[in-house]
């Protein structure tokens, strides 16, 4: 009911209310230049990796625009350093950077859900900003203020994958002879093996049509194409499966939700990054789905790092 009650009240003031928690009348800091930093630290819903990426690229991009620094301190549930790195903008913290919980010298902002691009451009503050966000406002940008890089461009100027990342990236490319297009497969919890809150399981036999209707049309694009197939998805049990088919790739490893899991090893949380750049580097990425299943982004957004084809197939 409060958190309901929170929702209704005006942006300013719900994001004061929710920065009690967070900040303090104490422990100043002093920052010298004003800083907006993107959390996800936590202590609240972030969303999955697309979305945090989404958030991230969309407040790096306003910040390039308005000329403020743009920091990132994404700590939960690991720190995103250990699998990507700065590429052309530095925005992980130097020594001599603070962050301040001093509730003079900092704002709250609740970004997540809405698109923020106007509560952004009507800022009136020097306070270091701490913000969540999980939108994309980057199509805003672009037809508002004429910005005119792309989602992918802003994130290469951000990352770069590590060395230990980069180096399994490559592992599969070779397999793949770094000639593969890519299908993409979102289940959540059908098949019964993708831990995500509220997703109901199938039963057995509404599991064995939707496998055997995917499986179908994996044979129907490889038909149609004659280089390698590179197959991803949240089901590690649908992936056994496909691994063996000729032609096409899979390797089965266990997929979490990045917000669900905050006790999985690194190597587990790596197996999103991989996927991602994978499909990213491939020729073309098709997303296949029924009504049923998630509609996600994960794949567009890959397409978008590298302006590779795109196609949402609906069986």
């Amino acid at each position: 009911m409060l958190t309901r009650i929170i929702s209704l009240l005006p942006s300013n003031l719900r994001d004061n209310i929710r920065g009690i928690k967070r900040f303090n009348l104490f422990n100043r800091k002093y920052p010298k230049e004003q800083l907006l930093i993107y959390f996800a630290d936590g202590k609240t819903f972030h969303g999955g990796l697309t979305d945090r990426f989404k958030g991230i690229i969309s407040l790096y991009a306003f910040c390039k625009f308005s000329g403020i620094d743009f920091r990132i301190k994404f700590t939960s549930p690991f720190l995103l350093t250990t699998l990507l790195i700065p590429n052309q903008y530095d925005w992980d913290f130097s020594e001599n950077e603070k962050i301040s919980y001093n509730i003079w010298e900092s704002k709250y902002m609740f970004l997540i859900g809405e698109n923020f691009l106007n509560r952004l451009l009507n800022l009136k503050t020097n306070k270091q900003l701490h913000c969540l966000a999980n939108r994309d406002i980057i199509p805003d940008l672009k037809q508002k203020l004429s910005v005119e890089l792309d989602w992918g461009d802003y994130f290469k100027i951000l990352f770069k994958p590590t060395l230990i990342l980069r180096n399994r990236i490559n592992e599969i490319q070779f397999l793949l002879d770094n000639n593969y297009i890519s299908i993409v497969f979102r289940f959540q919890n059908l098949l019964g093996d993708f831990e995500e809150y509220g997703k109901p399981s199938l039963d057995s036999s509404s599991k064995e049509t939707l496998i055997r209707n995917c499986l179908h049309h994996i044979e129907l694009i490889k038909s149609r194409n004659e280089c390698n197939i590179l197959v991803t998805s949240d089901s590690e049990y649908f992936l056994h499966l496909v691994k063996d088919i000729n032609g096409v790739f899979a390797f089965p490893e266990k997929v979490v939700h990045i917000d669900n899991s905050k006790n999985e090893k690194i190597e587990v949380h790596m197996k999103s990054f991989v996927d991602f750049f994978l499909l990213a580097e491939g020729s073309a990425i098709y997303s296949i789905g029924t009504k049923e299943m998630y509609r996600t982004e994960f794949p567009e957004y890959a397409a978008k790092l590298n302006k590779i084809k795109f196609e949402r197939i609906l069986i």
